[in-house]
């Protein structure tokens, strides 16, 4: 059976959320689906771009609430196409300012379901008034982690019935680069990346002293690549400049192409001090590159200590130096875990997989 999907995101910034649901999107295009991106966000957003290319339809969404509603509405209700309608909604806020019309949009028989990417436990008075009459509408509530799924059950009381745990999953490239080689195929330096927003949550502060503490001899074979933009990244350049003496740092800013950002780099280290299932976690290990990262949410499901790379408490610079001392002399460590990584992830994470998971929520 076919459907109708319109996947709901906040915005088309960049986001784990909302790459997610482009690559899930793709997916279900190719499986038969007619599949269209809402976006509560501007036209100008970064992955509006990326959505052209890859030639999934997007529909921006905005403006006051009237004009917001009615356009809704109007696109659910439109009778031309056969197929059963899905909303998928990807984001609390979207539940959130939706709340009003969902009565309508029983009526015209739109099946709601509603994924969790984050562990947040939406606590504040909104969310608790939001979600209690959201679960009337609600289908199925998803969650990409089992962390998510506990910490959503206690706080809003949903029938476990309509909760289901789902993996997020990735693209697996054919072809990708494992080590940094020269002409000559000697290794060259250790180049780490971080991928993420420039946020104190994300804590790529962490990576910065960790390199700081490092003997300047280990320091001079290290690179660090750090992708995104946020408020943090002022600060982050001036510890770097500061304290970092031979290792190089690069701030790359907000990139869109994957590629560019993995082939760029070896390994991945990831300083959250919360995580569900990372999606740069994911993406980095489909690419042959190991993960250090920090034992929090779903981050050990994926980084298998001493297989696909190694985990360390949140906040531990000195564990975390210590680690990237290790991987800079330990190129097979570096070369076999990211081979390891790739399996893992095919083995366990593909995104056709979760596509036919949602297939079946959808049956429901």
């Amino acid at each position: 059976m076919s459907y109708k999907i319109f996947h709901f995101v906040s915005s088309l910034n960049v986001g784990g959320a909302e790459r997610f649901a482009l690559d899930l999107s793709v997916i279900q295009k190719q499986m038969g689906h007619e599949v269209v991106v809402l976006s509560a966000g501007d036209e100008d957003d970064l992955l509006v771009e990326e959505a052209e290319k890859i030639e999934i339809p997007t529909k921006i969404i905005h403006s006051g609430r009237i004009h917001f509603y009615s356009q809704l509405i109007f696109l659910l209700k439109e009778r031309s196409s056969k197929k059963e309608k899905i909303l998928h909604i990807h984001s609390p806020s979207i539940l959130l300012y939706i709340a009003p019309i969902l009565l309508i949009l029983k009526y015209y028989r739109v099946k709601i379901i509603y994924t969790r990417h984050g562990c947040d436990p939406l606590a504040r008075f909104k969310w608790y008034l939001s979600h209690r009459w959201g679960r009337y509408f609600v289908s199925l509530t998803t969650f990409v982690s089992q962390a998510g799924l506990d910490v959503f059950h206690k706080n809003h009381h949903w029938p476990k019935s309509s909760l289901r745990m789902i993996k997020n999953g990735v693209l697996v490239p054919e072809n990708v680069s494992v080590l940094n080689k020269g002409a000559g195929q000697e290794i060259k330096k250790l180049r780490l990346g971080s991928v993420g927003r420039l946020v104190p949550l994300k804590s790529q502060q962490h990576l910065l002293e960790a390199v700081s503490k490092l003997a300047f001899d280990k320091q001079g074979q290290i690179e660090v690549h750090i992708y995104g933009d946020g408020p943090d990244r002022v600060m982050l350049e001036n510890f770097a400049n500061q304290s970092i003496v031979y290792a190089e740092v690069y701030f790359h800013g907000m990139v869109l192409d994957r590629e560019r950002i993995f082939s760029s780099i070896d390994m991945l280290v990831m300083c959250s001090e919360t995580e569900g299932l990372s999606m740069s976690i994911m993406e980095a290990m489909a690419r042959k590159k190991p993960v250090i990262a920090t034992d929090v949410g779903d981050s050990g499901k994926l980084v298998l200590p001493e297989m696909t790379g190694k985990l360390y408490d949140y906040g531990d610079i000195e564990k975390l130096s210590n680690l990237i001392d290790h991987y800079v002399t330990n190129i097979k460590d570096r070369e076999e875990q990211g081979r390891r990584a790739q399996e893992h992830i095919k083995d366990n994470y593909s995104i056709l997989e979760t596509a036919k998971l949602y297939d079946q929520c959808y049956k429901l």
